[in-house]
C-alpha cells in the first residue's frame, strides 16, 4: 500500500511538472518583465529630461550614470535568471532590449553626454551637427528595441492566451 501510494505521488508530481507554465504564470512572468522595463524607461526619461531641462553637467552625468546602472542591473538579472518555458522567448527578447539599450547609452548617449558637458563657448557647429544626428540615431534604435520587445511581448501573450492592456 505505501508503494502504491508512494508511486501515485511520483506519477502527479511528474504530470504536474510536465505540464508547464499555466496562463497565470504567464501573466505573473509579462507582468514582472514589464516592471522592469518600465524602471529602465523612468531612469532613461530622468536622464534624458536632465538634459532638456538644462541641468548642470553634473546632474546630467549622475543621471546617466544612474540609467546606465539599472541597465546593468537588469541585464545580470535577465542573465541570471531560469529559462520561463522551453522557448524561453519572452525573456530573451528583455535580455535583447536590455543589451540594445545598453548599446544605445554606451555609444550615443554616452557621446551626447560629452557635447553636453563641454563649455559652452567650446561647443562648435560640428557638436551641434553631431547632436541632432546622434539623437537621431539613438531615437532610431530605440524604436526599433521597443518594437520588438512588443512584438515579442503580444506572441508570448497570444502563445499563453491572455491579452496586454495598455
Amino acid at each position: 500500500m505505501k508503494t502504491t501510494t508512494f508511486l501515485l505521488g511520483i506519477v502527479l508530481a511528474f504530470f504536474m511538472v510536465s505540464c508547464g507554465p499555466t496562463t497565470d504564470d504567464a501573466i505573473k512572468h509579462n507582468d514582472k518583465i514589464v516592471l522592469d522595463q518600465k524602471e529602465i524607461i523612468d531612469a532613461q526619461n530622468l536622464f534624458l529630461t536632465s538634459m532638456i531641462d538644462a541641468k548642470d553637467s553634473e546632474s546630467v552625468s549622475q543621471a546617466f550614470e544612474n540609467y546606465l546602472e539599472i541597465l546593468t542591473e537588469k541585464e545580470k538579472k535577465y542573465t541570471e535568471i531560469g529559462k520561463f518555458d522551453e522557448k524561453d522567448s519572452f525573456r530573451i527578447a528583455m535580455q535583447t532590449y536590455i543589451d540594445q539599450m545598453i548599446s544605445i547609452t554606451e555609444n550615443e548617449y554616452k557621446n551626447l553626454v560629452e557635447i553636453y558637458n563641454k563649455d559652452i563657448e567650446d561647443v562648435s557647429q560640428s557638436d551641434r551637427d553631431n547632436w541632432e544626428k546622434i539623437a537621431k540615431d539613438a531615437t532610431g534604435k530605440e524604436s526599433q528595441a521597443n518594437d520588438a520587445f512588443l512584438e515579442a511581448q503580444k506572441r508570448f501573450a497570444k502563445e499563453y492566451h491572455f491579452e496586454l492592456k495598455e
